[in-house]
């Protein structure tokens, strides 16, 4: 009860699993915490470079402004979590599920967004604000039909519609 009060501010740990809550606190002291469920975590403003997190459930997962410099999000189930100005430099998001996921402020340099899942972005403006250098975009599937293919030979992302 002592950690859940801790917490609380922390993780709204009135409304986390003894399970996400484990998996979160695991996460912090090791660095790493695969395959787990941390649905409706808070990580906000938090310093996680180089976490792995390969194939975690983070659905509603809140990322605010932490810093997720090389990351491994590979695999992971991100669905409607929030990355406002959150910095994912390098971070591996291959193969992520990003339906409904607002990546506007967020900073992607260098990051593998190869195979990921972004229908639900809620605007083309948002891709024209997201710092998208140097970012591999192969195979992500977009609303209206778009993915990408390999960088493009002239300009542009290499995106087309379906």
């Amino acid at each position: 009860m002592l950690l859940c009060a801790l917490l609380f501010m922390l993780s709204g740990c009135s409304t986390l699993s003894e399970t996400v809550l484990n998996n979160r606190e695991r996460l912090l002291l090791t660095d790493h915490c695969e395959n787990c469920d941390l649905q409706r975590a808070s990580f906000k403003s938090l310093d996680l470079k180089q976490i792995h997190l390969h194939g975690a459930d983070l659905r509603n997962a809140d990322f605010s402004g932490a810093h997720l410099e090389g990351a491994d999000l590979s695999g992971t189930d991100l669905r409607n979590a929030r990355f406002d100005n959150a910095i994912l430099l390098g971070a591996n998001l291959r193969g992520a599920d990003l339906r409904g996921v607002n990546l506007i402020g967020v900073r992607l340099t260098g990051a593998d967004l190869r195979d990921t899942n972004m229908t639900d972005i809620s605007s083309d403006d948002e891709l024209d604000l997201m710092d998208l250098i140097g970012v591999r975009l192969d195979g992500a599937r977009f609303k209206d039909g778009v993915t990408c293919g390999s960088f493009p030979k002239k300009g542009g992302w290499g995106c087309q519609p379906e």
